[in-house]
Formats: C-alpha cells, structure tokens, sequence
C-alpha cells in the first residue's frame, strides 16, 4: 500500500479551495454529516468498496483534512461528498464545514469542478453529465456566447484538457439509455461506437441493449456507423439489426475419408489421386441421378 503523503494531499486540496473561491480564512462551522444532503441530481458515484473504505480508515486516522464545502440552502454537499459518507462511517458525530450562500447554479459549477479537479478516474457518464450540468448552470447564467454556440464548450474543455468537439462527444453520452451508458462505463463499448449509437431512437437503443446482452455483441466502429444510417433513414428494425451486427460465417466444405481398403481393389496399382477421385465423382452422380 503506497505510503500516504499528507503534505501533497493538503496541498492538493488548498488547490481546490483556490478553484472554488474558497477562502481559507473562512470561518469553520462543525456540522453532523448526518445532516448535510446530497446535491439534486449530480452524476458522480459514490465510492464503494476497498476505496471507500481506505478513505474511512484515512479519515480514523487523520480525520477530514479539508472542509466539506456546504451550500446554506439546504445543507446541500458541494465538496466532499464522499468525505462526508466515509466520516459517517466512521462514526464522526461533527465535521469541519464551510457554508458558501450561493445560488443554484453557482453550487452546481463547484459540484462539477471539485470532482473533476479531485478525481483521475472519473467514468464516461460522470464525465459526460457533468460536462452538461455545468454547461447548462453557465448558459443560465448568461456565460456563453449565443452567436459561437460551441465557445463555452470549448472553454470548459480547456479547464480539464478536452477540446471542445471532444466535449461534445462527452455530451453524446447524455442521449444514450442507462442500460447501454452502462456498458460504456465497463468498457464494453468503445467511445467513439458509443458516440455513433448515441444518434439512434430510444425504442432503437432498447432493441439494441437487448440484441448485445442476448449475444454478447463487441460492436465494431463500422457496424456503428451503419446502424446510425439506417436509423436516420427510418429502416432500423430487427432484421437489419441482425444482418448488420451478426457476422455470417461462410460454409466450409465438408471433407470425408474413406478407408483405402474400400475402393484400392477398384483400381490399379498406378492408379493416380486425381483418377480414382474422378471415379469415385462419376459414380456418385451416376448413383443420385438414378
């Protein structure tokens, strides 16, 4: 186990509260974490097993190095959601908070910045979701260009080293059904496949999660695309469905072997494999046809 080094975790942390606006100096208030909410509907998982419970045993150790950011209405978590589980667990009765007065729209853009800054292994829904609620919180808030369209993506796309068409692509993950987001975020689908079945219809999407479980599908990049063109073309059923991601397998030729003892008498001894084969053709069609 990789030796814990609280200097770089504490720094890392001045580095978020820098990025939320926090100010260190803020007055520290200690709140019982069975208290503070959720955030409605944000996209990030919770930690779960030996993760979650390192963060505990962390936590019994040092206990919570930063404050949990919390928004006054509603004790909602902004900032430390899994610190604020695993202190649960834990059995702490009072956690160090700083409360920020903020709207809903600016809790949402520190909901989305203090995950993408705190964390390297964000899933693709993650990602892609929250891509889309900041991006929504800043078009609220008049912090986009209406005549560029793709500005503000590309700005986001720059705070975490994505271009903005990749951003994009991330949002593309918002049109597709759980069921096949899912299999994204296990990496049973591709990225860039995931991008192209994203353009199919719901009831599509469905047929389509039903047909890859049933079959344990690994659907290719062309296969995708093709799926995608007959979807805007309105002909998408079952069958071509089928026919696109089901591979046919040619025929092989059947092979037989016949013991030499069983035709040899019929010939002679010099007697070449290419005359005894066309015997042995001859006769059989003369045996069927008859």
């Amino acid at each position: 186990m990789p030796k814990f080094d609280l200097a770089s975790k504490v720094n890392s942390y001045k580095g978020l509260n820098e990025l939320l606006g926090v100010d260190p100096e803020s007055e520290i208030q200690y709140l019982d974490p069975l208290d503070l909410n959720d955030f409605p509907e944000h996209p990030f998982k919770p930690h779960r097993g030996d993760k979650f419970g390192k963060l505990v045993e962390s936590i019994k150790l040092l206990g919570i190095i930063s404050p949990i950011i919390v928004r006054k209405d509603g004790s909602q978590t902004l900032s430390g959601h899994n610190r604020k589980n695993a202190a649960i667990a834990a059995g702490l009765t009072k956690v160090p908070c700083i409360v920020k007065n903020v709207d809903y729209d600016t809790a949402a853009i520190i909901v989305v910045d203090s995950n993408f800054q705190q964390r390297d292994d964000l899933l693709v829904s993650e990602k892609a979701y929250g891509y889309k609620m900041k991006l929504e919180a800043m078009q609220r808030k008049g912090k986009h260009d209406d005549s560029v369209g793709l500005k503000s993506r590309d700005i986001v796309g720059q705070e975490y080293g994505d271009s903005g068409s990749q951003v994009q692509r991330y949002l593309r993950m918002t049109c597709l059904i759980e069921a096949l987001l899912d299999l994204v975020d296990e990496a049973k689908i591709a990225f860039n496949v995931a991008v192209e079945i994203s353009y199919l219809n719901k009831d599509e999407q469905e047929l389509l999660s039903i047909f890859i479980k049933d079959n344990d599908i690994n659907i290719k990049m062309s296969q995708a695309a093709e799926l995608k063109y007959y979807s805007k073309n309105g002909k998408l059923d079952i069958v071509q469905m089928k026919k696109i991601l089901v591979s046919q397998v040619p025929d092989k030729p059947a092979f037989y072997k016949l013991p030499a003892n069983s035709f040899s008498k019929y010939f002679d001894k010099d007697a070449d494999e290419k005359q005894v084969l066309d015997v042995i053709e001859k006769a059989l069609r003369q045996y069927f046809t008859k």
